[in-house]
């Protein structure tokens, strides 16, 4: 798998967790350093093998990148889609926050 842009600053201590909506799962990032709320960057349709592979804690970036279940399909899909999300989810993030100082800095 790809590994994140270190530009991010996503640590391997860093967890991804989920939250089941009924007929929806949607994912969380959670930063180990920081006590941010986590941030939902990914949402799915319910499936029960996403549900019990991250469980109720989740699993750590660094436990991610060793994920070697290539007999679910479901699961494979889901866990390198996670990556491009997540970056995509924080690298707009970073944007907006840097629009917001450019706008405080005009006024």
């Amino acid at each position: 798998m790809k590994k994140l842009n270190v530009k991010l600053a996503i640590q391997n201590t860093d967890r991804i967790t989920i939250y089941n909506t009924g007929d929806r799962i949607e994912f969380y990032y959670n930063n180990s350093n920081r006590r941010e709320k986590a941030t939902c960057f990914y949402e799915i349709p319910f499936s029960l093998s996403v549900k019990k592979y991250f469980g109720c804690h989740g699993h750590t970036i660094g436990e991610l990148y060793g994920f070697k279940a290539w007999y679910n399909k479901k699961l494979t899909s889901v866990v390198t889609t996670l990556f491009r999300e997540l970056e995509h989810s924080l690298t707009n993030a970073k944007t907006v926050a840097a629009r917001q100082e450019v706008i405080c800095y005009e006024r």
